[in-house]
């Protein structure tokens, strides 16, 4: 066997494959029950959740501790207490969010047509326990105690899918069993964390010296971070303003929703990939490099085994629809586009890490507005100039124009930076 096909029986391909698996298996759960609700109940109802949904994660972004993976461009001692600013920071957000959302109740209710006065303060704390939960995660992956990241990065989602779905289906109020379940279930693993850690003793005791490294790297990942929700689930606000076509818009939410799923197994393959590369890139770069191409035919692979299942599932419709006809919209032609944003997304992948290893945050920033501009330019000159309306085209437009864009970067100008010799031309990661 080569020595590129054994990568995917070593140990840190197991573990990549067990990160993958615990980590799809419960946050996958509440991605396949939207899927269930648009094929099983109305239109409308998953359109709300959608759109609340994409609501909460604008609101996760906001909170600085959702920047965790800034620790990787920090040294090990002292990812710890950039958590603890990172806590402190955000109960102080929260409270924030929470009073303009009670200033600006009337608009923000008028455009979700919802009276959000108990889900608000939900979908706030939903934001801000899943993120210090993550945090947890991502500094037992530094430590290399993946089993111990593993459980914080799967229990707790696994736990909030089934109160999500147990609440969903005994509330009358289907969006409030949604979120509340989703709650409780990310609650009670948060005060799990809270005392496994004894982080309770450390609570309100940052200081200026962490707060200002953690606010030096994390303002790049806020804009960054907002941009990306802008070409992901906040794609689906762009369309609801642009359109009236309920159908195109439904059917961007399940290649939303789809994605995502797919998207975990990238999550499990850099929960292993980032911190190994880490270690690679401070032998020499050569090491780096030959780690990512092994990472690119991880990638590959999966590609092509997401292909084979849309391939089959296309060629059972005719049969499946017709003994399950309310999965009509889920089995369509655009499952070759989820597989195709998948496959692109892999270059983005393997080159994200590498800025953020070596603390070029500013440089991605950067790198990302232009890209953003240049794509969203070219949708607003089809849409207003040519009132070309396929959404779906400029979803996949934007995605993987600032993919390519940051690979080709990446790629060709990573320079020398903290004592680590990267590639100075056109060295291919």
């Amino acid at each position: 066997m080569s020595n590129k096909f054994s990568y995917i029986l070593n140990k840190n391909s197991l573990i990549g494959i067990s990160y993958t698996l615990f980590e799809g298996l419960s946050k996958g759960g509440n991605q396949i029950l939207l899927l269930l609700i648009v094929s099983l109940l109305s239109t409308d109802l998953y359109l709300k959740i959608m759109l609340l949904t994409s609501f909460q994660a604008l609101s996760t972004m906001l909170y600085i501790s959702y920047y965790s993976d800034v620790v990787y461009s920090l040294k090990y001692n002292k990812s710890r207490k950039g958590l603890m600013v990172s806590f402190d920071v955000s109960i102080i957000q929260y409270i924030i969010l929470l009073l303009f959302y009670y200033l600006f109740k009337s608009d923000i209710d008028n455009y979700f047509s919802l009276d959000l006065w108990l889900l608000m303060p939900i979908i706030l704390a939903n934001g801000f326990t899943s993120n210090i939960i993550r945090f947890f995660s991502i500094i037992y992956q530094m430590e290399l105690e993946h089993k111990k990241a593993i459980t914080y990065k799967s229990i707790p989602f696994f736990t909030s899918f089934i109160f999500s779905l147990i609440f969903f289906l005994l509330l009358k109020d289907k969006i409030l069993g949604f979120f509340l379940g989703r709650f409780i279930g990310l609650f009670i693993f948060f005060l799990y964390a809270i005392f496994d850690n004894k982080f309770y003793k450390l609570l309100l005791k940052s200081n200026k010296y962490y707060f200002g490294m953690i606010i030096k790297r994390a303002k790049y990942s806020f804009f960054i971070a907002v941009l990306g929700w802008s070409t992901g689930l906040g794609f689906l606000n762009f369309v609801k303003f642009y359109s009236n076509d309920t159908k195109q818009l439904v059917t961007i939410g399940i290649i939303l929703n789809i994605f995502t799923i797919l998207q975990l197994f990238s999550n499990g393959i850099n929960q292993v990939y980032t911190p190994s590369l880490k270690s690679a890139l401070s032998r020499n770069i050569e090491s780096g490099r030959k780690y990512s191409q092994k990472a690119h035919i991880l990638y590959s692979a999966l590609s092509l085994v997401f292909l084979a299942i849309s391939a089959i599932l296309l060629f059972l419709k005719p049969y499946l629809i017709l003994h399950f006809p309310q999965f009509d919209q889920l089995i369509r032609p655009h499952l070759y586009v989820i597989v195709f944003l998948f496959f692109t997304y892999q270059f983005y992948a393997i080159a994200y890490p590498y800025l953020m290893i070596l603390d070029k945050y500013q440089y991605y920033f950067l790198l990302v507005v232009l890209l953003d501009l240049v794509a969203w330019g070219l949708v607003f000159i089809l849409l207003l100039g040519f009132n070309y309306k396929d959404f779906i085209f400029y979803y996949c437009l934007i995605k993987v124009f600032e993919w390519a864009g940051i690979y080709i970067f990446v790629s060709r100008s990573l320079k020398k930076q903290s004592g680590v010799l990267v590639c100075k031309s056109r060295i291919s990661i």
